[in-house]
Parts: structure tokens; C-alpha cells; sequence
């Protein structure tokens, strides 16, 4: 098995066994840079950094409204390789996407409790919080407060990212909103 694969896998069955997650609503303790002999910061750890820029980001976007920011921290062609209904290529679908999400959870908070790099990829497990303020694919405002979690795993090249990978659980997402039974 190799590493990566290692990795990912055990961090999956990890995450089976710690799906409370954490109270918080900020991108968890920023990486501690760890330097190598010459001071500079080892390639993980640039890695990491990268990644809690790309939360904090997204967070200040969904929080503001403002997503012009996130060209700051997706390359003009990401791609997402798990995208939402009907969402277009690139960094603009991305955006168009999380425009959609802020419309209907205007008080969104991603929080990241775990991150693991490898490579030139970051694997994260998000937790987000908030409230269900607008419609959302069809389904009405409820008011609700609903937690959305999850694991990210995003490629970075030169602090951007590139590629994301994301698995949710949309199933519990749409029941804590009423659209599913339990």
C-alpha cells in the first residue's frame, strides 16, 4: 500500500470513530511551522498554511459576501471534482456554488479539525455550522441551525489550490433540514 493510500485510509476509518467533531468556528490553531536546518519551512508545512488560508478565506468570503476574494486562493482553472447540481468549470462555477450556499446559510462558519499533506495535497476534515436561512436546492427556509461535515482533500500549487475532492454527509446535512427522514 502506499503512503497516500495509507493515509487516506486511515483517515477515513480515523473519522468514522470521531464524527462529533470539535465546538468550534474558526479554522483550527494555525500549523506549526517546523523548519528545516537552513529556516525554511518544510513543503508539508507550506501545505498547511496554504489550506487554512483557503478556510479563512472562504469563511471571510461567506461571512461578507464578498467571493471576489476567493481568486485570491483558487487558480483560475480549479477544478472541483465533486460539484454541486448543475455547477460550471473552473473557479467561477466554484464561486457561483458557494454564492448559492451563502444565499441560503448567510452565517456559514468552516471549521477544520484535522489537516494531513502529502505531496501537493491537504486532506482536511471540515466542520461547518449554520443557520438555514434561504431557500436551498428546493427546499424552503427553515431556520434551522444544521452541521455540515466532512472531508476536503485539496491540491495546492504555489498556495493555490488547483484540484478538490470533497465527500459530505449530505444525508444527515438534508435530514437535520427536514428534506429527508431519519
Amino acid at each position: 500500500m502506499t503512503n497516500r493510500r495509507a493515509l487516506l485510509v486511515g483517515l477515513g476509518i480515523w473519522t468514522l470513530g470521531t464524527s462529533a467533531g470539535c465546538a468550534r468556528h474558526h479554522v483550527r490553531d494555525e500549523p506549526r511551522a517546523s523548519k528545516r536546518k537552513d529556516g525554511a519551512m518544510s513543503q508539508t508545512e507550506e501545505l498547511k498554511r496554504a489550506a487554512a488560508r483557503f478556510y479563512e478565506t472562504v469563511n471571510a468570503a461567506m461571512r461578507t459576501g464578498n467571493l471576489a476574494r476567493l481568486d485570491e486562493v483558487l487558480a483560475p482553472t480549479a477544478v472541483d471534482h465533486n460539484p454541486t447540481p448543475g455547477q460550471t468549470p473552473g473557479r467561477d462555477g466554484i464561486k457561483k456554488a458557494f454564492a448559492e450556499f451563502h444565499a441560503a446559510f448567510p452565517d456559514m462558519q468552516m471549521s477544520v479539525e484535522d489537516m494531513l499533506a502529502e505531496g501537493d495535497k491537504v486532506a482536511c476534515r471540515i466542520v461547518s455550522r449554520m443557520t438555514h436561512r434561504g431557500d436551498f436546492q428546493g427546499i424552503r427556509a427553515t431556520g434551522k441551525p444544521v452541521t455540515l461535515t466532512g472531508i476536503d482533500i485539496l491540491r495546492i500549487v504555489n498556495g493555490t489550490v488547483v484540484e478538490r475532492w470533497g465527500e459530505f454527509d449530505n444525508l444527515g446535512f438534508l435530514q437535520q433540514l427536514g428534506a429527508m427522514p431519519r
